[in-house]
């Protein structure tokens, strides 16, 4: 009999160790190979040691697990210290390896988990997933039809274009494993919130007091338009993007505020939380990216709208949109010429961009982006139906050539993909999104145990709150950390609601009573 999966979590099976030692064998092989032609580059030592240093991920890959989201808000900051100190490692090699650390922790970790699942019974697929698991299983094909399309530059860049879409799906399958443990659940709450006040504070200091050195020589050599407003450059904290930064601010802030309430995560983060909910609004307010903006409010609204029974949504989502008819009746058109001032107040700039959301046309950037989005609609999916698109992962700049990159970045996700992958890659995408929402609304009404319904709540927010900014925001959620946290959201509910099912059929055979004997009739017992 093949060992469940519990003991293999104890104790790693002898292929996942087979694994890992081929693993440091091809690594060894790859070094002396480097050095046969002198000292290695910087990149490829990065890409050595980072091989060897996390090949324990694919025996723990729980911990890989939660290695992904302990990364992911320092890479870029770390790699901008480096090249302060050490300028000549951007004119020593076009790719570093470094920058993918959290590609190479999934990658290593769904490695692990593909290779420790099939010592597990076989289970069957719950019929709630199923529509999900279906599209996401399309949407993967076809992105993997996507490693061939003849407008990509090469194979390998389709293969980095694939790895752009789908590495990062597989977080929604190990979620679904890992997180049925609270312990892991509450790990990762409190990683992110502790992470995400960091960087929130930090992004702060950059715009209120005063860019670090190593801050100021990166951004004036990046060249990044979307980096600035007006005179001044807008915070981007540990990142390498404004958006990028906002995005996280919105994740953490939903995470923070559903932690007041999560007796999981202990009473100092539940005091804790909302101090960190404040200090991610003050992130994204020195951001002023609208989209974002968009995104908490939806995050947040949904949030209220869905909590509790579902016969008072309808009452709750009348009123909510009462008050939000009442608040954009009697708020002012305008709070002036912000813009105008040298020195303009954050409080001003920030009710500049949110009032200016009341009519977008007014808005030159979204003038732009309507104009590339009726460009895709009309042209760019035209010319390229069926599922041919100008290849996926262009949005992104990853591989591809010139044209296509210009084609496809969209400054929204979903006009993105259509780009990218045509009008099938358009509409599965849309299929794993909806279908992700339905499924999360199911199991937050069927869940019974409060503390589940508050993280199943969490969740859904996560996933309206990345939607909706990805509208009119750059492509997220097939970029970091957007991607990450979306399919851990998804992958999460999923989680939830295994674990409650376990603990009720648990409960069940726990409670059952045997029938006790009969006597016979005629016969005193």
């Amino acid at each position: 009999m093949l060992p469940n999966h519990a003991a293999t979590v104890s104790r790693p099976s002898w292929q996942v160790n087979l694994f890992a030692l081929l693993l440091v064998l091809l690594t060894s092989t790859g070094l002396l190979w480097i050095l046969q032609d002198g000292p290695p580059s910087r990149s490829e030592t990065a890409g050595v040691l980072a091989v060897l240093l996390l090949t324990p991920v694919v025996l723990r890959w729980q911990a890989g697990w939660l290695m992904v989201f302990l990364a992911l808000p320092w890479i870029a900051w770390i790699r901008r210290l480096a090249l302060y100190f050490d300028p000549k490692i951007a004119s020593k090699e076009s790719f570093d390896l470094t920058l993918m650390l959290p590609d190479l922790i999934v990658a290593l970790t769904v490695s692990g988990f593909l290779l420790t699942r099939h010592l597990r019974r076989a289970e069957q697929v719950d019929p709630l997933e199923r529509p999900l698991h279906v599209a996401i299983g399309l949407f993967v094909g076809l992105c993997l039809l996507q490693v061939f399309n003849p407008i990509m530059a090469s194979i390998g860049a389709g293969l980095n274009a694939w790895r752009v879409f789908v590495l990062y799906i597989g977080l929604y399958w190990i979620t679904r494993t890992v997180a049925t443990s609270r312990n892991a659940v509450t790990a990762w709450v409190v990683c992110s919130m502790c992470f995400g006040g960091i960087t929130g504070l930090y992004g702060a200091y950059q715009y209120l007091v005063g860019f670090p050195a190593h801050e100021v020589v990166w951004a004036q050599g990046s060249h990044s338009a979307n980096q600035t407003i007006g005179d001044s450059m807008r915070a981007f904290s540990t990142f390498s993007f404004t958006s990028t930064f906002s995005h996280f601010m919105v994740i953490t802030a939903c995470i923070s505020w559903a932690a007041m309430r999560l007796q999981s995560v202990g009473r100092l983060m539940r005091l804790l939380a909302p101090i960190v909910f404040g200090i991610c609004l003050l992130g994204l307010a020195v951001t002023f990216v609208r989209s974002s903006f968009l995104g908490l409010i939806m995050a947040g609204l949904v949030m209220v709208v869905v909590a509790g029974k579902p016969a008072r949504r309808l009452k709750r989502l009348v009123a909510v949109v009462a008050v939000g008819c009442v608040a954009v009746v009697m708020s002012p058109s305008s709070v002036g010429d912000a813009q105008a001032y040298d020195q303009p107040s954050t409080g001003a700039l920030v009710a500049d961009r949110l009032l200016s959301m009341r009519d977008p046309s007014s808005v030159g950037s979204f003038n732009y982006r309507l104009r590339l989005w009726q460009k895709t609609l009309y042209q760019t999916s035209t010319t390229y139906p069926m599922g041919v698109g100008i290849g996926a992962g262009t949005a992104s700049r990853f591989g591809g050539n010139g044209f296509a990159a210009a084609m496809a970045y969209s400054e929204s996700q979903y006009f993105s993909i259509m780009a990218e992958t045509g009008w099938p890659g358009f509409i599965l995408f849309l299929w794993v999104t909806i279908a992700g929402l339905i499924f999360s609304l199911r199991v937050y009404d069927e869940l019974e145990d409060p503390e589940r319904k508050r993280l199943a709540l969490l969740a859904f927010g996560l996933q309206v709150g990345i939607l909706t900014t990805g509208i009119t925001g750059g492509p997220i959620l097939y970029t970091l950390p957007g991607s990450a946290y979306y399919w851990t959201a998804l992958g999460l509910v999923a989680a939830l609601r295994r674990a409650e099912r376990a603990e009720v059929a648990e409960r069940e055979v726990l409670t059952t009573v045997v029938p006790q004997a009969q006597p016979i009739s005629g016969i005193a017992p």
